[in-house]
């Protein structure tokens, strides 16, 4: 708080489209300008997708892939075709290694299962890419923002939880899965 009251403008990677009430109530209650540089948004990519990604997305429909990160994987039980991004843990080299027993079997010929990085913007531009299941990370978001699907947003702590709220709640651009009440987690 004493920073904020000793400095001079607060600036945020921010902007009036998505966060002009957050903005204004900080500018009201520290008496300071309140400039916005905008998202960062970085430039569409000009390579392609990876050539095994991009046969595999091919085979489904046009918006009907939903593409999920960091997420559990309870749309196994969704039946809907999949893609999911799986950020490994130390130690854990091998998608398998992490997946529920029989998993792969079990989503053959609709589930696509990537662990590491992935061409994350190019996916998301993918045409048959209709749903977003992320974690709301800004980057995560911002990337969402400007492509035409449905986004879930799945927030598990701290500024995730505000940009749910934010997306999902204040700007109606994407659907917050709620929690439950007597201990916080998800149901599948």
């Amino acid at each position: 708080m004493a920073s904020l009251s000793d400095c001079g403008p607060l600036a945020f990677k921010a902007c009036n489209e998505a966060e002009a009430p957050f903005c204004d109530y900080l500018e009201k209650q520290f008496r300071k300008p309140v400039p916005l540089s905008g998202p960062v948004i970085t430039e569409t990519p000009t390579s392609t997708l990876d050539q095994k990604l991009d046969k595999c997305l091919s085979g489904f429909n046009k918006g009907s892939v939903v593409y999920f990160r960091g997420a559990g994987l309870a749309l196994e039980r969704a039946g809907l075709p999949f893609l999911a991004a799986l950020k490994l843990r130390t130690g854990n080299n091998l998608v398998d290694d992490v997946l529920p027993e029989g998993f792969m079997d079990r989503v053959k010929g609709r589930g696509i299962v990537e662990g590491g990085w992935v061409q994350q913007q190019l996916i998301l531009s993918h045409p048959s890419i209709g749903c977003f299941l992320t974690l709301a990370r800004s980057c995560s978001i911002t990337e969402a923002l400007v492509n035409d699907f449905r986004i879930v947003i799945v927030p598990l702590s701290g500024a995730q939880i505000v940009s749910a709220r934010l997306m999902a709640g204040d700007l109606n651009v994407g659907v917050e899965v709620e929690r439950r009440d007597e201990d916080g987690w998800f149901t599948k």
